[in-house]
Formats: C-alpha cells, sequence, structure tokens
C-alpha cells in the first residue's frame, strides 16, 4: 500500500489516546506525585524498557537472533527474560505471507479508515495468531480493544483471517502469560467511527 495513503489514517493507538476516558491513569499519576515520584521519569523508563523488549523480538523474528538478556540491559533484563522463556518453552513459528516475515507489519483497514502495526503473527495450529506485546503493569480493556482492530485490519488484508489475537504480557518479576483477546470489534467501531466525525467533520 502507498506510504500516502496509509498518511491519511489515524493510527490505532491515537484513536485509543483521544477517544478513552482513562481515570486509572489520571489517578496513577496523582499517587506518583504524592509520593514525590516523578511521572515523565517513570514514563521514560518504561517507553526505554518497551523499546529494548519489542528490538529484541524484531532481531529474533527478522533475523533469528536470539534473546540474550544480560545486567548492562537494567530495567529492561526482566521483560527480556521473559520473552526468551515464551519462545524457548513455546517454540513459536513466525507467519509468512510469501517471502515476507510478519514481524512488526502494517495493518490498514480502508473502510474505516485507520492503521496500526503489529509486533509479531505467529502460526498456531495451523492458522494466524497475532501477537502484541506488553510490559506494562497489567492488561487492560484498551489492549483489548487495540488487539481487536488490528484483528479486524488484518482480515480486510488478508485471505487468511487470524484465529485470534494475543497479548504477551511480560512481567517485571520476569514472567510470561498469554491472554486471550476478547472480541471488542464492536466497540472498536464506535470508537473509530466516531474519532473521524469529531476530529474530521468537515
Amino acid at each position: 500500500m502507498e506510504p500516502q495513503v496509509v498518511a491519511r489514517y489515524p493510527s490505532v493507538t491515537t484513536v485509543l489516546g483521544d477517544m478513552l476516558a482513562k481515570p486509572l491513569l489520571v489517578n496513577w499519576a496523582e499517587k506518583q506525585g504524592r509520593e514525590g515520584n516523578s511521572v515523565a521519569d517513570i514514563l521514560t523508563s518504561s517507553s526505554k524498557r518497551g523499546v529494548e523488549v519489542h528490538a529484541a523480538l524484531e532481531r529474533w523474528a527478522l533475523h533469528g537472533e536470539s534473546v540474550v538478556p544480560s545486567a548492562a540491559m537494567g530495567e529492561a533484563e526482566p521483560y527480556s527474560r521473559a520473552l526468551r522463556d515464551w519462545i524457548r518453552k513455546t517454540e513459536p513459528v513466525v507467519y509468512r505471507v510469501g517471502d515476507e516475515i510478519q514481524a512488526e507489519r502494517l495493518v490498514v483497514h480502508t473502510g474505516l479508515g485507520y492503521a496500526g502495526q503489529v509486533d509479531l503473527v505467529i502460526e498456531r495450529n495451523g492458522m494466524p495468531l497475532l501477537v502484541d506485546v506488553k510490559t506494562s503493569s497489567g492488561v487492560y480493556e484498551s489492549h483489548h480493544i487495540q488487539l481487536s482492530a488490528y484483528r479486524m485490519a488484518w482480515d480486510h488484508m488478508n485471505n487468511s483471517p487470524a484465529a485470534a489475537s494475543i497479548v504477551l504480557h511480560l512481567t517485571k518479576g520476569g514472567n510470561y502469560k498469554e491472554h486471550l483477546v476478547s472480541d471488542l470489534s464492536m466497540a472498536w467501531t464506535y470508537q473509530v467511527k466516531a474519532w473521524w466525525e469529531l476530529y474530521h467533520a468537515n
């Protein structure tokens, strides 16, 4: 798909950020402030570990590089360890469309007008399974909506519908858990249509 076409569409995370109320995030930020913690520093650290873990996942999927946790990774080390253990124990097979490895895969829904990037698509039981890696403190409804949006876009673009989507939750304790995504496609459809009406009414 041409870049200029994709550029016309908002990302899934942009729509969710604009449309979803996040009282828990507000409460958390207020609590951190009361305790004398810097919200900006915490968010920067969280973003950095997420980038490192996703980079390790991409190197493994695209180039076959092993995920090697080390103390030099700082806060990202236990999350990388959890990712390594997931790869070792589940032995995921990266899904291909033709010769193209489906990692950091751009998905676009031209009908509803949005785009997103799927961390990884693996083959499980002969079907594509969408995987999104999270290093957050928990798995939230917004994550289920996000993955529902990705799955809708994947199915819109491909002849082989996704069997399901999962959130691969990596924790600071070095553990992992797969969360099967609830189908919140109707909630997402409402959100993205409302976004277009609010932000591009003219």
